[in-house]
């Protein structure tokens, strides 16, 4: 059938190339080497099959050459098991062929065959299987980022599919590109925030630092070096509450210590997915943000509260953790509030009675700012802005006006988004319920009062 479809498409162009006399002016043979310096002048043939290896978002985003067929390599010849790379230096082996006829059904061996991705490895890659299974003109024409001829098709820079890979066993930092930025997955980067802006971070990591916090907050606390044992968890429900068990999570820190134990206390508690995606001194990917070499977490704020990390709440599920700095003054907030799908009932009586927020008290239980995007306040109601980010909007207002303002006008329980002090402040968009964020600021602040 390709051979008959070929010899069609043959005959139409032949035709079309035929002026009034009987000449047929033939098709330019195809050198040894095509690349995107010279690939226009071979455009539109019916004896060449032409591949994109990349995936369909970089088609979208960053643009195609017109005439060439998407064949993903990620999202399809290693998601759906038919090319799968043992080698991550792209360095191609027998056994990487996981099917042999799929490859031999998505390429044409009775044409020539022109590959290109985003740089010219992957195309290099699948130009030595097909190679491999006896493919005799298959040539590798490069990357698209050296095009600049005639046939390119532009993208509109931000085109978005998600298609989410199996993880595989192993996770590192030799290939975390490749898993970053899922939905599926938690991202945890274990250092202080000192590290982060002095050393530099991974893109999309969350920071829950192990010395600065964990260890602390009396969360998880180290008895016996390294080598983790069940006593150190000092506050399970505390642990539970920053690790979202529905999600793979990946830990990583300085040098992969920090994260492995981690990984071996979250184990202790049942977790079943988590890895220990190592130290960022073995990180050389794409996504590394450089820090400046020198921060310190040296602040010129200065107040009357009690230097250190200080924990409080409205009584009713609402937190609040302040970070003091030396002087005295408050360096961050961070609010958060209890989320459990299930409520413990006092008595057949009162059915459906709230006995308390304690974590300890349920099952269902993790935190709103754990959920993220996926607790979903956005999609079932008017707000534009997910519960954390009101969150965080509010915590960075209280760090800037160090406190609570008596000035912000409040409608009921929430903020008046047209009081020019809260515009100011960058606070109108924060929709929701308030007085659980400011019982919870004002305990802590409590508790970070010397004692007369």
């Amino acid at each position: 059938m390709k051979k008959f479809l070929i010899l069609i498409g043959a005959l139409a162009l032949t035709l079309t190339l035929t002026g009034c006399g009987n000449d047929v002016e033939e098709l330019p043979e195809i050198p040894a080497v095509v690349d995107m310096g010279n690939v226009d002048d071979y455009l539109g043939r019916p004896d060449v099959q032409y591949v994109d290896l990349r995936n369909f978002d970089d088609k979208m985003k960053s643009g195609y050459i017109s005439g060439f067929e998407m064949i993903p390599f990620f999202d399809y010849l290693e998601a759906t098991d038919i090319l799968v790379r043992t080698d991550l230096d792209w360095i191609f082996a027998a056994a990487d062929i996981h099917s042999q006829g799929g490859l031999e059904e998505l390429f044409d061996a009775d044409r020539t065959i022109f590959l290109m991705c985003g740089s010219g490895t992957r195309a290099g890659y699948v130009l030595d299987a097909l190679e491999s299974l006896g493919f005799e003109n298959v040539i590798n024409v490069g990357g698209i980022a050296d095009y600049s001829g005639d046939a390119m098709v532009a993208g509109d820079g931000s085109y978005n599919i998600e298609v989410q890979l199996p993880l595989p066993t192993v996770v590192d930092m030799t290939n975390i590109d490749m898993y970053l930025g899922r939905t599926d997955v938690q991202y945890v980067d274990l250092r202080n925030f000192d590290d982060k802006m002095k050393s530099g971070y991974i893109a999309g990591f969350e920071f829950l630092p192990f010395f600065d916090y964990l260890e602390y907050s009396n969360v998880l606390v180290r008895t016996n070096g390294w080598d983790f044992v069940a006593a150190d968890i000092v506050s399970e429900s505390g642990l539970r509450g920053l690790f979202n068990p529905d999600k793979a999570i990946f830990l990583m820190c300085g040098s992969g210590t920090r994260a492995g134990y981690v990984k071996s206390a979250l184990e202790s508690l049942g977790y079943t997915n988590v890895y220990n995606v190592g130290g960022i001194s073995n990180y050389a990917g794409e996504y590394n943000v450089l820090g400046d070499g020198v921060f310190g977490n040296v602040s010129t704020v200065t107040g009357t509260y009690t230097p250190g990390v200080h924990y409080g709440d409205n009584g009713e599920g609402y937190m609040a953790v302040v970070v003091i700095n030396a002087n005295g003054g408050i360096e961050n907030v961070t609010f958060d509030a209890i989320y459990c799908t299930e409520i413990k009932i006092d008595d057949p009586a009162n059915p459906g009675t709230l006995i308390s927020q304690d974590p300890k008290e349920y099952s269902s239980c993790t935190t709103k700012q754990t959920l993220g995007f996926d607790y979903n306040m956005a999609l079932y109601s008017a707000s534009t802005l997910e519960w954390f980010e009101q969150a965080n909007l509010l915590a960075g207002a209280i760090v800037s006006n160090q406190g609570w303002v008596t000035g912000w006008l409040i409608t009921a329980d929430h903020f008046d988004p047209t009081d020019a002090e809260v515009i100011a402040d960058g606070i109108a968009g924060v929709s929701i319920s308030i007085n659980g964020f400011q019982g919870a600021l004002e305990d802590a602040l409590t508790n970070a009062t010397p004692a007369s």
